[in-house]
């Protein structure tokens, strides 16, 4: 679906009913439960991704992937309007949140990444993503302590995630000093 269909189809939707996004599945629950303790957390973080990119509308899934598809090939401004339209639309769906909070971050806009950030952990405050995204801007903006206040959230939430060597030696003396 081409972004000029893809957008006319968004604008339809507008006028419709809207659908719900799956961060409240109920599997998520379990999910997060066994990241704590699995031996293998690359398996479940995936299928937590899984279900955080689903929509029970199909069009709206699709024109997720087509705005992840615009982000990755670097069309960021193509990538922002998809994800903004989506938000527009839906604006339950964390995992919009987090992908528009991403494209912000590629484009160097830290202010308006946080702004979705907290929208995304507002909707999903288990999202080790938006976490890790904010661990990564506060760190570049030079908010050392508010850095290691949100990894160490995040390591509550994924144990095993795994973190920019620059993040990891942030929290190392703290960790040594546990142990």
């Amino acid at each position: 679906m081409s972004l000029l269909k893809t957008t006319i189809f968004l604008s339809i939707l507008l006028l419709t009913k809207l659908s719900h996004a799956d961060q409240n599945h109920p599997n998520l629950k379990i999910l997060f439960q066994e990241l704590k303790n699995s031996s293998s957390p690359k398996k479940i973080e995936s299928k937590i991704w899984e279900l955080w990119l689903k929509h029970n509308n199909p069009e709206i899934e699709s024109a997720m992937n087509e705005s992840i598809v615009l982000m990755n090939s670097r069309h960021k401004s193509m990538a922002l309007k998809g994800f903004s339209k989506i938000i527009e639309i839906d604006p339950n769906y964390s995992e919009a949140w987090n992908k528009r909070a991403t494209v912000y971050y590629i484009m160097m806009d830290f202010d308006k990444s946080i702004v979705d950030i907290a929208q995304t952990l507002l909707l999903e405050p288990n999202h080790f993503g938006a976490l890790s995204g904010l661990a990564m801007i506060y760190y570049q903006q030079g908010k050392k302590e508010l850095t290691k206040e949100v990894i160490f959230k995040l390591i509550e939430i994924y144990p095993d995630v795994q973190l920019p060597s620059y993040l990891k030696n942030l929290i190392k003396p703290l960790k040594n000093k546990e142990t």
